[in-house]
């Protein structure tokens, strides 16, 4: 897992990807959008599929 001091938006362009939070896990689809800032989270393609996500991370102070 990995905790970024930046926010970060990840636009799910194809396919699906599960992201992986401390307490939870959030399956996106393509055409889905999530904002982190500054939580502990990874990223696991389960599908067996690619899967394209558009990144554009941000000066995240707070």
């Amino acid at each position: 897992m990995q905790k970024t001091r930046t926010l970060e938006f990840a636009m799910i362009i194809e396919g699906e990807i599960t992201l992986v939070l401390d307490l939870e896990e959030v399956h996106l689809k393509a055409g889905e959008t999530v904002v982190l800032r500054g939580v502990n989270h990874s990223w696991s393609n389960r599908s067996g599929n690619p899967c394209t996500v558009a990144f554009s991370s941000h000066d995240g102070r707070y």
